[in-house]
């Protein structure tokens, strides 16, 4: 599908621009400038429209009124001043015929890119799937350490990037705001990337992009220097408390905030571009409670280091309290933060002790509770053989959705997310589901990935990887096995996907994975031929771990 997207913005900016190669030249360096004047404009005054006097007060529209008033803003001015040209210039100027060719075209093709340019900038930020057409744009890379930058297929014409660099460019040359001297560059850059990054949130599209005005509040940031990294390097980190309010929440129901969502801006001297970063810890007391007794009231640190970690709000609290950490050059001075595109202006930073911050907190900046030595060990007691599945007895046929099918019983093909069911006896054996179903001649084999099993690809092995890296069970001969599916049970739901014609080849193909947190386990499923002794489990070149004594036989 993003072979058609992409065909379908290079085929507007070609019509855009044979449009005006047959008006001529004139006409055409008219409505470029009308254009560029139009998007200036659009970029001066979108912020304060949206959030200082609209958000938070239209309802349901505010998920559609950023997107909406900034793609109406600019169309509106270009039809402001396209018509305020032909009034005042009635005559087109009389110039050679191919300079009225070569000159025409290049004027629509550049008022082209910055028109669709602005109509993609506009459109991201509309509550949307963060996928369309196949285009995702930027967002947490999914191997890795969830780096932000380009996720999926890449746009041939950037037009979003052309349009927002040329505007920054602008903003800091011939027209440099005089009033407030605020910069496009420095106080709000990389437009095209918030418009996709605002959206990367649970399942695409489950989160909300924007937080309303006066929802959030922030403390003075905190500067520290610890040795960090795995050298003892000394690193910097600027750490910001922050306070979301009940209106705050996404869809008024829970908080959820990703890491592509926060972002950090510096002070920025001169004409040079504002540093920008992304969070890399946050601390958060998340309301754990023990087997017996009250909230257990202590922050507890975690990192951004996968697409399963979002700051999200405690049950029955009104505010959210969370502190965000980020790591920084030794000269970035803190100057705004945006959380879901809001900008809130930050107050002078002090120097603190890290230690300071994180004295209750009950794991350090390197610390995790998951499963983290080197692959390669005995992962054996990780793998199990057979198709029944004892929590599935649970559910009933008659629940089951239709995107998954079943056979006697047993999964075929397809995916579900269901709430665990009650206990199996209350539902009659012959609507109770058994298992995943077996070709004949092969056995299913499960291997557990969670976090904390020895075979975890969600840890060390994820960020040893290449993205496309392929998982490959394989026996003895060397044969090989992608996996057909796999099941993923947290406290509450049963989440189960199978694909047995393309198989689950990589871990961005499983499209979910167990969070940090505990309590949940992933299986991933193989089909494997009957009389083989298994070898081991790999993803690309990386051993994951080795499998002793299990032989597959027919069960």
């Amino acid at each position: 599908m993003s072979l058609v997207f992409n065909f379908v913005i290079i085929v507007i900016v070609f019509l855009i621009a044979y449009w005006w190669s047959n008006q001529g030249f004139f006409s055409g360096l008219l409505h470029m400038l009308a254009v560029i004047i139009a998007g200036a404009m659009t970029f001066a005054i979108w912020e304060y429209l949206v959030y200082d006097l609209a958000l938070g007060n239209t309802g349901v529209f505010d998920y559609y009124l950023p997107g909406l008033s900034f793609v109406f803003l600019f169309i509106g001015l270009v039809l402001i001043f396209r018509v305020g040209t032909d009034q005042l210039i009635e005559e087109n100027l009389k110039v050679h015929p191919a300079v009225d060719l070569i000159g025409g075209f290049s004027s629509g093709a550049v008022a082209g890119i910055i028109a669709v340019g602005m109509m993609l900038i506009g459109s991201g930020f509309i509550q949307r799937p963060h996928e369309f057409l196949g285009y995702k744009g930027f967002g947490r890379e999914k191997v890795g350490n969830a780096d932000i930058g380009p996720v999926g297929d890449k746009m041939w014409l950037p037009a979003d990037k052309l349009t927002s660099t040329f505007y920054e460019w602008a903003s800091i040359t011939g027209m440099r705001p005089d009033i407030g001297n605020t910069p496009l560059r420095q106080y709000n850059p990389e437009m095209y990337k918030q418009a996709s990054l605002l959206r990367d949130t649970p399942q695409g599209d489950k989160g909300q992009f924007y937080v309303p005005p006066g929802s959030v509040s922030v403390s003075a940031p905190m500067i520290s220097t610890i040795d960090e990294d795995d050298e003892g390097n000394a690193q910097r980190l600027v750490t910001i408390p922050v306070t979301f309010d009940a209106d705050a929440r996404d869809f008024g129901r829970q908080l959820v905030l990703s890491k592509s969502q926060a972002r950090l801006i510096g002070r920025a001297s001169g004409s040079k571009a504002a540093p920008i970063v992304y969070p890399t810890y946050w601390l958060q007391d998340i309301g754990q409670q023990a087997k017996s007794g009250p909230d257990l009231g202590e922050d507890r640190m975690y990192k951004f280091d996968d697409g399963s970690k979002y700051v999200t709000g405690v049950p029955g609290r009104e505010q959210t309290k969370a502190t965000l950490v980020f790591t920084v050059d030794e000269d970035f001075e803190p100057m705004f933060i945006q959380l879901k595109g809001l900008r809130i202006k930050l107050d002078t930073s002090r120097e603190t002790e890290f230690a300071s911050i994180v004295r209750n907190a009950k794991a350090d900046p390197k610390g995790s509770t998951e499963f983290n030595e080197d692959p390669g060990g005995d992962i054996s007691s990780t793998v199990d053989l057979g198709r029944n599945i004892r929590l599935l007895r649970t559910i009933s046929k008659n629940k089951m959705p239709g995107t998954m099918l079943e056979q006697d019983g047993y999964l075929t093909e397809g995916y579900m997310n269901m709430r665990k069911g009650s206990k199996a006896s209350r539902i009659s054996r012959a609507l109770q589901l058994k298992g995943i179903a077996q070709t004949d001649g092969t056995t299913i084999v499960q291997i557990d990935v969670s976090r904390e099993s020895p075979a975890n690809l969600f840890g060390k092995v994820r960020r040893m990887i290449q993205a496309g890296d392929r998982i490959q069970l394989t026996d003895m001969n060397d044969n090989t096995y992608a996996p057909i599916g796999y099941y993923l049970e947290t406290p509450t739901n049963f989440e189960v996907k199978l694909n047995r014609r393309d198989f689950l080849r990589t871990l961005e193909d499983l499209g979910a994975q167990p969070s940090s947190g505990g309590g949940q386990t992933m299986r991933l499923i193989f089909e494997v031929t009957n009389g083989v002794e298994l070898d081991e489990l790999r993803v690309g070149n990386v051993v994951v771990g080795f499998i002793e004594g299990v032989a597959v036989n027919s069960r």
